[in-house]
């Protein structure tokens, strides 16, 4: 199954749409490849996602997992694409439902800087995590 997770990409100060697709087909060993001119810091995003969802609870798919960060011709830079791909590959595992990441998907730049409420970033990012199980269990 594919999955399609909007996000955006980071030029300077100014942002610009990004589409985090997620591939998952059967495969012998389970592997991934993240393809659309990526970083190094995004190239590990992968082994971070696969901890996260692991930790969480959630099944880790024994796929080979293709993830495509458009458009192909910006770099994608750090690791404001871990949330998105954590959701892509949960959505295309049929973990989640579409329909759940719209509804809890926050802009990722809050764990860049305090929130608005003083909640800790790292409090607020494990907040919607907990939401988001809650509602898939």
């Amino acid at each position: 199954m594919i999955s399609r997770v909007h996000s955006f990409v980071l030029r300077g100060i100014d942002a610009m749409a990004c589409e985090i697709e997620v591939h998952l087909s059967d495969a012998e060993k389970p592997a991934q490849a993240i393809v659309g001119l990526p970083d190094a810091a995004v190239r590990e995003s992968i082994r971070r996602v696969w901890a996260a969802i692991y930790n969480s609870g959630f099944p880790i798919p024994r796929a080979f997992a293709t993830i495509n960060l458009a458009p192909a011709t910006v770099r994608k830079e750090g690791p404001v694409y871990d949330l998105p791909i954590a959701l892509g590959v949960l959505q295309a595992g049929r973990t989640i439902r579409d329909q759940l990441t719209w509804n809890y998907v926050s802009n990722t730049t809050t764990c860049l800087s305090p929130t608005s409420s003083g909640e800790p970033p790292v409090c607020q990012t494990s907040t919607t995590t907990a939401r988001l199980a809650s509602l898939t269990s």
